[in-house]
């Protein structure tokens, strides 16, 4: 390892760097390399600049190989490194050293994030410790450590995992942390120190921490020095405000902020954080109105106006907002002089124009854009109400924090007068334009921003303003200000009044009309032949965003609407990118290159006449940018626009497709010849893209590309993975048969086998991959490759198992059993498990798939149910013991799949274009470039369902368990078939009994000590549970839907669809229910299975019916019985459990005579009738006791009203079960409504009004109507 610092130093050449990185990388697998890395980095006999290269190489093994699978690093090193870190942040605390001590420090914070707390325990011990009271070099150095691992905390979500970790910090550093915070504060605000700088910088990162510590709780010691903070005239944070040391401050030109202007930046994030998650505690003293004061004291009438206090006034002014929102302060803001004083001295001075913005904007314009267009925190304004390329955060600039706090204003509450506040400063600014429009020029474009933040209420990064206020007229403001500098000829009026203009339109694209946005189009063609750097770019960014325009889900604009001048506008944006000259200037402007890409995705096949020219020059564009690969946003939309051109034009000329290849091949040689790894994952997907577009045999040209991309070197780069599996998917769907004969097969599955299945981050690309060779090679010729193919995938899951792992497993076998391959079944696969181990089936069976089944996504779903059903139907194995034990619990889960049956049915795909635009105009949102995979919308194809040839899923099951046409290869007999749904049982309601049973006991109505259950069962009584046999697993009825809506047997399939759709949660409330519960779901399970088979075997359907729709009021009538409260009643509820389990016997000897295929309609309507005579006489011994039980619950009206709704209601369901039109004489007809005061009825017998003095209650809280 001698060599180390030279190869650093290579790596610093272009010519070497390449060979360099590669032996770097070789050498970092090695045991010892990284303590020796840090060794060198330490060093100081070394140059800076190598000794950099190596923390920044060490920073780079920390992000990209810490937790490195395949070639992972020695755990030793990172055992050693973990203790060494820390201590060489200690030895690097020099001032000369900070550049390396920040590399370090990053790599701490990586590692940590990945080890803290389990693998490196003592990592803040090692912080504290090292801690000095008189040393600030060394405690610059360790709190920059601490700031770096604890400022992950800010972005992440709530959770155990996460508050145990900073619980865990807080107990070892918060006492230090706020000793030294006192210490240094105490040091800057008296007697200024010699060594303020460094002192003030520490003061700078503890004041972060503060924030990190606070982000998402509060700390208790944090809220106990709460006062020492916040006190408005003494705490810390309140005199650092007014703080402003002379050693410190520094040349009005300097545009690095001061040290006090970072400490104050901090501390009004802390102050907004607060208003935000603890106003209460700030709300314990006049904090904030004394902050409000200071800011104005500090920013007002532009007391701030040089570039280095940027964001101390952007977040002062972030920091008013905030207040403004939060309604906690409106009596500092609620006042018509405080609103004009505020727009007077704070807005109005950050919106106008400086000097600076001027010269950024000829000097700097690529950076005058970038800021221009971030997005403020309320809503945005001007080129940020275009939502594009903004940061997506806070407001960046002066004049957008400024905006922000009219924007906090207006919706608040305080709408009129802002408007009309804000409305008299655009009137001046208008008039001064109009009386010396050259020497007024920025008054009008202070003007045009002002209307911009006024009339913006709501907006969003994609879609621009959404919502505007009412009190603004943003379309005649536009027709009457705006349009005429939008359409002024070049040099006529100061460009930045023509960018006002083109930005106006870009952020209220969504208030114009198509027919006013296709007027204007042409006029922005124009701008971008402009020689202004930030009007053609402003142009381009405006022509994109109004072509990406939706209503609804589909896009405003298509190729009719752009077909007259999308050639000459890609024109127009093409030649602006060619004549940047340099590779680095041509790929800095991506606006100019994105708005390429959507006119090409927007015009589509309508580019057909000019597809050769377009082509060509970005193939030239490409070969410049490719010398010096410099910006990844460029390339990102480059390679889109390639894709996207091609997938058009030849989808529409099928003829043009050998033009882009041999136009492509070329360039893409040299890239993957020199190895320029930024492009190469780009141009194995357009590689694949081309392959896939060919429908016939596979050209030689691709053919010679396989030996290389089969190499082990080919793979090394994570982000080629994702590219080359698509490629070799293309290859194995096109020329498998020659790929097995090359003996290239092997090589495949090699790669799948020892660089992919063992990565945690590419298993699913090897997934992917195995399902492209299971679809597309001869499973006999697959076969010997099985075996071990197979102890792989099982040695991954049982040594280091992920739950995206389980699930690309499942999907992998049930895809295997479900695709419709001559000679590819269950057993295949099944088969191939046993071989491995006989029984081995049962275990993965049960252990991993059936788990992983109800976590399917919706997508997939599909596979799962067809993967199932042929495993159940089709597999030998499945029938033999032990396999047949599971055989009933696989099918419940797979019933459970239909309860969401709209993913299981077939997708219709348009294909009359290609694919549809959405996954590109969802991609080019984050589009860019992603170190893993820089993924190319355009290239991929549309959905491909591998189940195509099962359209119907409910009569591909059914023809599969009935031995319907089509199911050749089932092996299930109908004997075997209702030997195992007799056998569906499910152990569950026998633990959930258990658990319930005691939890029941204490809320039984009598009191007693007997174990009554709730009232949600119609039978509550304490006995012995009895043993359940619950078939809630069999499907809704199978086959075809009636066409017929009105039919008996619609009704009959809609009941038992209902019926089976509400058992599970049925069965789930009966196992609460003791005794009961087990003998109806008995009962109505052997009922559904009974009519189920009768459906199926002798279509006894008219009689059947009305029996299904009798039972699944049954159901409905298990939630709706009351409580058991007496002796009499549990007695009389025995009756009834004694029939329903003399009927259950019955029905256990109807199953049996089914079976023979002997008509049971008659039986069944026998045992239905008997158990509803035992219902009948229930619900009359029910409506007796409510008689006499009403007395008793009388002074509770609340009660009267429950009782009575449950018991008209179990009384009524009983009589449609029952079948009767009436009741005995013993129960009066009819019911009358009661109404209380919220306007609720409660249906009541006539019978219990009789024992009701309504008189005696409250007029105005109850009424009665009659309803006979």
């Amino acid at each position: 390892m001698s060599d180390v610092a030279s190869l650093l130093s290579a790596s610093l050449q272009p010519s070497s760097r390449k060979q360099a990185e590669q032996q770097l990388n070789q050498l970092t697998a090695q045991p010892g390399f990284l303590p020796h890395l840090l060794a060198l980095i330490l060093d100081t006999a070394p140059d800076r600049p190598v000794r950099l290269a190596g923390g920044i190489y060490l920073k780079n093994v920390a992000k990209l190989r810490w937790e490195e699978d395949v070639a992972p690093l020695p755990e030793q090193d990172k055992v050693t490194l973990r203790g060494q870190l820390v201590p060489a942040m200690i030895t690097l605390s020099n001032p000369a050293d900070k550049s390396i001590r920040a590399q370090i420090a990053e790599s701490v914070a990586l590692i940590a994030e990945l080890d803290f707390p389990p693998k490196w325990p003592d990592l803040i011990d090692q912080l504290v410790l090292s801690l000095s009271s008189t040393d600030y070099n060394i405690n610059l150095g360790v709190l920059e450590t601490a700031h770096s691992i604890f400022r992950h905390w800010r972005s992440q979500v709530r959770s155990d995992a996460l508050y145990t970790e900073i619980n865990l910090v807080l107990d070892r550093f918060v006492s230090p942390f706020l000793g030294l915070f006192r210490q240094s504060a105490t040091l800057l605000l008296g007697t200024p120190p010699p060594n303020i700088e460094i002192v003030v910088q520490a003061q700078t990162l503890l004041a972060e921490i503060f924030y990190d510590f606070t982000c998402h709780d509060l700390p208790p010691a944090i809220e106990d020095a709460h006062d020492e903070f916040f006190a408005p005239t003494t705490g810390w944070f309140q005199r650092f405000l007014t703080w402003d040391p002379p050693e410190l401050r520094k040349d009005p030109d300097d545009a690095t902020p001061s040290l006090p202007a970072r400490l104050k930046t901090v501390i009004f994030e802390i102050t907004e954080l607060y208003i935000k998650l603890y106003p209460d505690q700030l709300a314990k003293s006049p904090a904030i109105e004394h902050f409000v004061q200071t800011v104005w004291q500090l920013i007002g009438s532009n007391n701030l106006p040089n570039v280095a206090d940027d964001s101390l006034v952007s977040q002062a002014l972030r920091f008013i907002s905030t207040a403004i929102r939060s309604g906690y302060y409106k009596s500092l803001f609620s006042s018509r002089d405080v609103i004009s004083s505020l727009i007077q001295g704070v807005v109005i001075p950050n919106v106008s124009l400086r000097t600076h913005d001027i010269e950024q904007f000829e000097d700097d314009p690529l950076e005058f854009i970038r800021l221009d267009l971030a997005l403020p925190s309320g809503g945005s304004v001007g080129g940020a109400g275009g939502g594009v390329g903004g940061v997506g955060g806070e407001a960046s600039t002066r004049r957008q924090a400024a905006a922000d706090v009219l924007q906090a204003l207006v919706g608040s509450g305080y709408r009129t007068e802002t408007t009309e506040i804000v409305g008299t400063w655009i009137q001046t600014g208008l008039e001064a334009y109009g009386r010396d429009a050259k020497a007024n020029w920025t008054a009008k474009d202070s003007a045009v921003y002002l209307l911009g933040a006024i009339a913006t209420e709501a907006s969003t990064m994609q879609h621009g303003v959404t919502s505007i206020n009412a009190q603004v007229d943003v379309v005649k403001f536009f027709s009457d200000h705006v349009f005429q500098d939008l359409q002024a000829a070049h040099g006529t009026v100061h460009p930045i009044l023509q960018v006002d203009a083109i930005r106006f339109l870009l952020t209220f694209r969504n208030q114009l009309t198509k027919e006013q946005l296709l007027s204007v189009l042409p006029v922005l063609v124009k701008h971008l032949t402009s020689d202004n750097y930030v009007a053609y770019t402003y142009a381009a960014i405006t022509i994109d965003r109004i072509l990406f325009i939706k209503k609804g889900t589909q896009l405003l604009f298509t190729q009719a609407d752009v077909h007259d001048f999308a050639a000459s506008l890609l024109n127009a944006v093409l030649t602006k990118i060619e004549g940047a000259g340099t590779p680095e200037k041509v790929a800095e402007n991506d606006h100019l290159m994105k708005c390429a890409m959507r006119v090409i995705v927007t015009a589509r096949h309508t580019l057909t006449p000019v597809y050769q020219q377009v082509l060509q020059r970005l193939v030239a564009i490409l070969g410049i940018i490719s010398k010096n690969p410099s910006n990844p946003s460029f390339d990102q939309y480059i390679f889109e626009s390639i894709s996207a051109l091609m997938r058009f034009v030849v989808h529409g000329t099928p003829t043009t497709l050998p033009t882009f290849e041999q136009a492509l091949f070329g360039p893409f040689t040299v890239i993957l010849q020199q190895d320029i790894d930024q492009y190469i994952p780009y141009i194995f997907q357009v590689l694949a893209q081309m392959l896939s577009l060919h429908t016939t045999s596979v050209p030689a040209e691709y053919r010679s590309l396989l030996p290389f991309l089969l190499t082990p070197a080919c793979w090394q780069q994570k982000g080629s993975i994702p590219g080359l599996v698509k490629l070799l998917r293309a290859f194995l769907a096109r020329d498998a048969q020659e790929m097995v004969r090359a003996g290239q097969l092997e090589r495949v599955l090699a790669i799948v086998q020892q660089r992919l299945v063992p990565s945690k981050m590419n298993d699913g690309w090897g997934f992917e991959l195995l399902e492209g060779v299971v679809q597309n090679v001869d499973p006999t010729q697959l076969k010997p490759y099985m075996r071990p193919l197979v102890m792989t995938l099982l040695t991954r899951m049982q040594t280091s198992k992920t739950d995206k792992y389980a699930y690309h497993f499942t999907y992998f076998l049930l895809l295997t059993m479900a695709i419709d391959v001559a000679g590819m079944g269950p057993d295949y696969v099944i088969g191939t498990v046993e071989e491995i181990q006989p029984q081995l089936w049962s275990q993965i069976l049960m252990g991993f798939v059936i788990p992983q089944v109800p976590k399917m996504p919706h997508k997939n779903r599909k596979v799962t149910a067809v993967g199932l059903t042929r495993m159940l139907t089709e597999s030998q194995v499945m029938l033999s013991e032990p396999a047949s034990r599971s055989w009933p619990v696989v099918f419940t889960a797979l019933v459970k799949l239909f309860s969401e049956p709209q993913y299981l049915a077939a997708k219709e795909v348009d294909s009359s274009d290609g694919t549809g635009l959405t996954e590109i105009d969802y991609e080019e949102q984050t589009a860019g470039y992603q170190a893993a995979y820089s993924r190319l919308a355009a290239s991929e194809s549309g959905p491909v369902d591998p189940m195509a040839y099962v359209g119907d899923i409910r009569a591909f099951l059914g023809r599969a368990l009935g031995g319907g046409a089509g199911v050749s290869k089932v092996v299930l007999s109908k004997e075997r078939l209702m030997g195992f749904l007799g056998a569906c049982e499910d152990p569950v309601p026998h633990r959930r009994l258990k658990a319930l049973r005691g939890r029941f006991q204490k809320g039984s109505a009598s009191g007693r000590h007997s174990d009554y259950s709730t009232g949600m069962g119609i039978l509550a009584v304490s006995k012995p549970a009895l043993a359940f046999s619950p078939s809630y697993c069999l499907p809704s009825p199978l086959g075809p839907q009636a066409q017929e809506p009105t039919t008996i047997s619609t009704i009959y399939r809609n009941t038992s669809d209902a019926a089976q759709t509400f058992l599970p949660p049925v069965q789930a409330v009966a196992g609460a229910i003791p005794v009961a519960g087990g003998i109806i779901k008995d009962v109505i399970g052997g009922m559904l299975s009974t009519l189920q088979i009768v459906d199926r075997y002798i279509q006894n359907n008219g009689d059947m019916e009305q029996l299904t729709t009798r039972l699944y009021l049954l159901l409905r009538l298990i939630d709706d019985a009351p409580i058991a409260r007496t002796t009499e009643e549990e007695n009389m509820r025995w009756r009834l459990l004694r029939t329903l389990q003399t009927e259950k016997s019955k029905l256990e000897t109807m199953r049996k005579r089914i079976r023979a295929s002997s008509s049971v309609t008659q039986d069944i309507a026998g045992c239905i009738s008997r158990i509803n005579n035992h219902l009948l006489d229930y619900t009359v011994f029910m409506q007796m006791f409510s008689q006499n039980e009403v007395h008793e619950i009388r002074a509770n009206t609340d009660k009267i009203v429950r009782f009575s709704v449950r018991q008209t209601q179990f009384i009524e369901n009983s009589m449609a079960i029952a079948g009767t039109g009436q009741l005995p004489a013993s129960v009066s007809r009819g019911y009358a409504i009661l109404v209380d005061a919220t306007g609720r009825e409660h249906p009541m017998l006539l019978d219990q009004c009789r024992y009701l003095d309504v008189r005696s209650y409250d007029a105005n809280i109850y009424m009665i109507k009659p309803n006979m």
